[in-house]
């Protein structure tokens, strides 16, 4: 295990979150395995993640995602699923890094549930946070801690210890709120990790345009 991170075992919680907040983090992968990140429900039907994850489409419909998979958990009750960008795809990768897609139906997943959009917070510097996510080296879904260390170019930057894979994992305060979507390393002269802030991605979210139903539920109202 990666210094700072600690496996999420099922019933188990995690830095202080729920187990429930733990399973809507989910694992995405390439069909040839090839590109993994982390992703997380926003709703039963809908993924949330980096933009630079699925840039394309097609990255989206080539890629598998699965739930409940964590220590503890054996295959069989584990829940995989693909996504269905027909359905739905919407994405921005400048000035934010985010991605959300729709989830192919056949599958329960609201017996996962969902991190909360609606009760995306602001994260000053010092803010706590524990982040869930799925990193590359080992098959295994990890928790660990950091603080925003500050903001740069309108990203978040953080020192929760994170690697290859992270990218997509969800940040949420000491309260349970979504405050960030992490997204990768920092620029070298900064240091540390970047996130995309959750009021930025909300707010993107509730601007006028046709959004699905579903999605203008579940960032409420502006």
């Amino acid at each position: 295990m990666p210094p700072g991170m600690t496996a999420v075992h099922a019933g188990v919680d995690a830095g202080g979150l729920s187990p429930r907040q733990c399973e809507a983090v989910g694992w995405i992968y390439s069909a040839d395995y090839v590109s993994r990140a982390t992703c997380f429900l926003v709703h039963p039907e809908w993924i949330m993640t980096a933009g630079h994850v699925l840039m394309r489409t097609q990255d989206a419909a080539d890629s598998i995602v699965v739930f409940n998979y964590l220590e503890g958990v054996e295959p069989p009750e584990r829940a995989s699923c693909v996504l269905c960008p027909e359905l739905g795809f919407i994405q921005q990768l400048e000035p934010l890094d985010v991605c959300l897609v729709r989830v192919c139906a056949g599958l329960p997943l609201d017996r996962w549930g969902v991190v909360d959009l609606a009760s995306a917070a602001p994260a000053p510097p010092q803010t706590r946070f524990t982040m869930i996510h799925h990193p590359s080296e080992g098959n295994f879904k990890a928790w660990s801690t950091g603080r925003v260390t500050g903001d740069h170019e309108g990203r978040l930057r953080h020192d929760a210890p994170s690697m290859k894979g992270s990218s997509g994992a969800p940040l949420l305060d000491d309260a349970g709120r979504f405050i960030g979507v992490h997204s990768g390393e920092a620029p070298p002269r900064l240091g540390g990790w970047r996130a995309v802030a959750a009021t930025d991605i909300v707010a993107w979210l509730r601007r006028p345009r046709d959004l699905p139903a579903a999605l203008r539920e579940v960032v409420g109202d502006a």
